[in-house]
């Protein structure tokens, strides 16, 4: 498919494959969860703002026991 071909152009990707995820930047951090980690799994997240608050809480709606730390 040509758009393909033209994204390893612009990424300068000499090989493998340029990966397109049509979705928001939400969409991108559930991708990443749900495809590395099962229900159940322990993760540790840092919290120190907006941006980790909303990671930690994600990954509490995905069932995951979230061990959060608070840090400034």
């Amino acid at each position: 498919m040509p758009l393909f071909r033209d994204l390893n152009k612009v990424f300068r990707a000499d090989q493998g494959r340029v990966f397109v995820f049509p979705s928001s930047g939400t969409g991108g951090w559930e991708a990443a969860m749900t495809n590395t980690l099962s229900p159940g799994d322990k993760v540790l997240i840092a919290v120190f703002g907006q941006f980790s608050q909303l990671w930690a809480d994600l990954a509490r709606r995905h069932g995951f026991i979230v061990d959060a730390i608070d840090a400034e």
